[in-house]
């Protein structure tokens, strides 16, 4: 995290010394969503859409016009903070105009001079105030452009700065969904930034102004082409309409038409109650004469019974006929009470009611056929104005069909008048809806870089990266660390923990053939030819005198030796087996240095390198292989005279054997009769004998070793050897019955790896006790 943060740092400090300033103007635009009316006129214009307009802030075609008003395709870079005006006074460039870049240097004489693109020669001198013509533009330098020094003139092309503009200009709308745009525009010239926003808003209102009144003109010129031919088309159809008023004889066609079927409607009702009572009095007469004809001639007259029709009641000649017959039939009853019915007198008065009957029944068939009559005419009537009738919708329809188009082309006149009165004052009038709230100001200071944000930015992005990579880290790290871990996986003691020894790494590296690992011959006649006495610059400290940290290291190593010593008190550990999951775990160090911990407190001890596949215990003390373990089980050598010795200082030495001449075939297994033979031959010699064995994971011989030693120890490097692999060692140890007294945690970083176990800050790495001097 400290590197990130110092890298970040330092680079967001050189890009706020280095970077160029950079300048922003803004400005806002209102635009209302209202109608613009005026009174007793409809609605001039819909509301307006801000995501349309803010698009038109952002068109092709208006950053074209204001890089073309701005000259802005000519560019100068000389000093921070130096305005184009103060070179340049005045600028013409054409649209067509390359890309090129000149250089501009005053001359002593105050002249101004144009250098060429590639060579050093003027290419034109000036004096300020002056035209300088340069392919495709003419510039006028300004009266002070020869105080600024030296400068870059760059032309660009007017394409690729329009482009540039377009999308370097930030059109956005107001907080709090208010009817304002924001353009803003950032760039390295404070003067041309105003500039640049200013000529957007007012290009752009102007803009809108134009095409509205362009559009009111072009409107205007149609509503007038329009009434003319409705003009005309409207004196057409009233004169149609006349005409056919004159020809149909109609003035009111409605009115008329509605006097007409009512007069018809009242007609078929009279002649309905003229059928009516015809018939009534049809039946009655028919029914008096029927009872006439069957009546005796002394018996009442049936005819008294017209007296009950009443239009015969209501006529005054039939209701005298009437009174006559009653009188006359009063008479004759009254003389048949003395007379009888022959009786002349009676005979006379009989005759006389007959001719009485005969009058009425006279009057009623009169009567019945004037009804008749009157229904026959009110029939004829009823013809004769059913076909006026039917002739009247046809009228209506076509005086409809012609009252129709003055109507519509009447209502259309109307309307096209309103809106060519609509469209002059749109053409007159200016549009109030959108007008600049705050024009852009000169910036008085930059935006960019600012050296307080971008050093906190930095500071949080190198955390956050720092952070990030180690979460990484400690995610796909699939290694131990702590002593929990190993225990965890083993299911075993941790015997020791040995913390880093300075330049272990590089020891590691020359163990494993890593030729880029510097080597220098190790000093002392004791270690065979100088061609066989090289080691490791990083581990000769370590072998031949005493270690940086030699008092921490060798306490670790004594506390290894403790518990090795009391981890079985019933039998003494006299074979003691070193083995790993892996190659680079640190069981060779690790064996030798407890070796040499051991023989520097005084014991005897042997260290034997038992991996006859690629053992470097003869790297290690920087000799020759042979003569050594290999030999010793072939007998061609005896094992005194294999052995070799190491001073360890105070008149003490540690004795060890090398691996000798590796076998031809690698893929065979260690002759472990004459193994045996040669342990049972040193046991007696020495307090303990070391065997540093194979890995385990890889092959098969420490498995098999394990059975002839005493006690196993499993070592496992933190930070390097994986849990997966540690835990199949430990499965492949156990299924052979290995005498497993423990594992050992090697190169362990205190500092480091005290995230990981928070018992490494006690454990003394830091104590004065092993740096300080006793008082």
């Amino acid at each position: 995290i400290a590197a990130c943060v110092a890298a970040v740092g330092a680079l967001t400090a050189l890009y706020t010394v280095r970077a160029p300033r950079k300048y922003e103007a803004s400005a806002s635009i209102r635009i209302d969503d209202r109608l613009v009316s005026l009174p007793g006129i409809e609605p001039l214009q819909a509301a307006s859409d801000l995501t349309t307009e803010m698009e038109m802030l952002k068109s092709r075609t208006l950053a074209e016009q204001v890089a073309r008003e701005l000259r802005l395709a000519v560019e100068v870079e000389g000093s921070r903070d130096l305005p184009r005006s103060s070179l340049l006074s005045a600028i013409e460039v054409s649209d067509t105009a390359d890309s090129v870049t000149y250089r501009v240097r005053p001359e002593d004489d105050g002249r101004i001079a144009v250098l060429a693109p590639t060579r050093d020669s003027a290419l034109v001198t000036a004096r300020p105030g002056s035209t300088v013509t340069l392919p495709g533009a003419s510039l006028v330098f300004a009266p002070a452009a020869a105080r600024f020094g030296a400068a870059t003139l760059r032309f660009r092309r007017f394409e690729t700065t329009a482009e540039d503009l377009r999308r370097a200009v930030k059109v956005s709308r107001a907080p709090n969904d208010a009817n304002i745009i924001l353009v803003r525009y950032r760039g390295s010239d404070p003067e041309l930034v105003k500039n640049v926003v200013n000529a957007i808003a007012r290009d752009f209102i102007a803009g809108r102004q134009d095409a509205q009144r362009s559009e009111a003109r072009s409107r205007v010129s149609f509503l007038r082409e329009q009434l003319d031919t409705l003009s005309a088309q409207l004196l057409v159809s009233e004169d149609e309409l006349r005409k056919f008023r004159e020809r149909a004889g109609t003035v009111n066609l409605d009115e008329e038409s509605s006097s007409q079927v009512k007069r018809l409607a009242q007609m078929q009702a009279d002649r309905a109650q003229l059928n009516a009572e015809a018939g009534a009095l049809r039946n009655l007469l028919v029914s008096v004469k029927a009872d006439a004809a069957a009546a005796k001639v002394d018996g009442p007259s049936p005819y008294r019974r017209l007296i009950a029709f009443p239009t015969l009641l209501r006529n005054p000649a039939t209701s005298e006929l009437l009174r006559s017959l009653a009188t006359v039939e009063d008479e004759r009853a009254t003389l048949l009470i003395r007379r009888t019915p022959d009786d002349p007198d009676v005979q006379i008065l009989t005759e006389r009611v007959r001719q009485l009957d005969e009058q009425l029944r006279s009057i009623g068939v009169t009567y019945l056929q004037g009804l008749t009559d009157q229904t026959a005419s009110i029939d004829s009537t009823l013809r004769a104005y059913g076909s006026q009738i039917e002739r009247i919708p046809k009228t209506q329809v076509e005086v409809a069909r012609l009252e129709r188009g003055p109507k519509v082309l009447g209502e259309m006149y109307a309307l096209l008048q309103t809106r060519l009165k609509e469209a002059q004052i749109a053409q007159a009038a200016i549009d109030p809806t959108v007008r600049i709230v705050d024009p852009a100001i000169l910036p008085d200071k930059p935006v960019s870089p600012k050296p307080v944000v971008n050093m906190l930015a930095a500071v949080g992005l190198a955390l956050a990266l720092g952070l990030g990579v180690g979460v990484v880290r400690d995610w796909r790290d699939r290694s131990v660390h702590t002593r929990a871990d190993v225990m965890s996986v083993t299911g075993v003691p941790v015997m020791g923990l040995i913390p880093r020894i300075p330049g272990m790494r590089a020891v590691s590296a020359r163990l494993r053939g890593d030729q880029r690992v510097r080597k220098r011959p190790l000093p002392g006649p004791s270690f065979g030819a100088p061609k066989d006495r090289e080691v490791s610059a990083a581990v000769e400290p370590l072998l031949v005198s005493a270690a940086k940290d030699r008092g921490l290291i060798a306490e670790a190593f004594g506390r290894l030796q403790t518990h090795v010593a009391f981890a079985r008190p019933g039998s003494a550990v006299k074979v003691l087996l070193f083995t790993s999951p892996l190659s680079g775990d640190g069981k060779t160090t690790t064996a030798a240095n407890f070796a040499l911990s051991l023989a520097r407190r005084g014991r005897r001890v042997l260290l034997i390198d038992a991996d006859l596949r690629r053992g470097v215990v003869n790297r290690l003390f920087g000799v020759r292989r042979a003569p050594g373990l290999s030999e010793v089980l072939n007998g061609t050598v005896a094992l005194e005279g294999a052995i070799r010795q190491v001073d360890v200082g105070s008149g003490r030495q540690l004795d060890y054997l090398t691996t000798g001449a590796l076998p031809a075939d690698r893929t065979g297994t260690m002759p472990h009769e004459a193994f045996a033979a040669m342990l049972e031959h040193a046991e007696p010699l020495y307090d303990l004998v070391i065997l540093d064995s194979a890995p385990v994971n890889v092959v098969s011989d420490a498995a098999l070793l394990a059975a002839q030693a005493d006690g196993v120890l499993l070592v496992a490097r933190s930070g390097v050897t994986a849990f997966d692999a540690l835990a199949y060692a430990i499965e492949q140890l156990r299924s052979v019955g290995a005498p497993l007294l423990g594992a050992v945690l090697n190169d362990i970083d205190f500092r480091r790896d005290a995230p990981f176990d928070r018992s490494y800050r006690y454990y003394g790495h830091a104590d004065p006790y092993f740096h300080g001097q006793p008082k």
